[in-house]
């Protein structure tokens, strides 16, 4: 089984370039060869979270709320916390890694034994999760428009755009990640007119290679 990777920095778009891989009508002639999964490591981390929501009493009552996680106010926690709350942080943020790539890596085996050829995964710190891959995809975007991306984003989830501009901090720059990168997909311009047709070259690339 091929292990594909997809990584890019905040704003570039990689979950919406991720979500569209195994499920595009345009790559039912190649797709429909093969067995693929896809998943999204935000998503786990989140579900992760959701369920051990007792690892968040260290950070004060109001993250979660009847229940729920606040996300607005774990992401403002976790991104600026008190001088006497960035020990509790690192270990979280450790946990939560630690936690998600084991759990891609459990789901990269269960995928094997189900007779799957191809597992695609989009993380935004896809290195740092060490996870072996064969292939890896970057999503790529103009700065300017990434930026003006994650300032819509956060105004929409109530998130200030500083919060935002330190987890992009602490990212690897696109220049590094390209040196790593076996594909690249740019998705500064129209998704359907622009990405869409570059998402079909890569997977029909790496399909096609690996059917011959």
């Amino acid at each position: 089984m091929k292990i594909i990777g997809i990584t890019g920095n905040i704003g570039s778009g990689k979950s919406r370039v991720a979500s569209h891989i195994c499920t595009l009508n345009e790559l039912t002639d190649q797709m429909c060869k093969v067995k693929a999964q896809q998943v999204d490591a935000d998503d786990l981390a989140r579900k992760i979270i959701n369920i051990n929501q007792g690892k968040l009493s260290d950070f004060g009552d109001e993250i979660v709320k009847d229940g729920a996680v606040d996300w607005c106010q774990l992401f403002n926690e976790v991104f600026n916390p008190p001088n006497e709350k960035l020990q509790r942080i690192r270990s979280f943020n450790r946990w939560i890694h630690e936690l998600v790539a084991n759990k891609i890596m459990s789901m990269i085996e269960i995928a094997k034994k189900n007779g799957n050829k191809y597992f695609f995964f989009s993380a935004p710190l896809l290195f740092e999760a060490r996870i072996p891959t064969d292939f890896l995809i970057l999503v790529t975007c103009d700065d300017c428009i990434r930026r003006q991306r994650v300032a819509f984003r956060s105004l929409q989830r109530g998130i200030p755009v500083e919060r935002t501009e330190i987890l992009a901090s602490i990212q690897f720059p696109q220049s590094i990640m390209r040196y790593y990168c076996d594909y690249e997909i740019d998705n500064t311009g129209n998704f359907e007119k622009d990405t869409i047709p570059q998402i079909i070259n890569v997977i029909n690339e790496i399909v096609g290679d690996n059917n011959e």
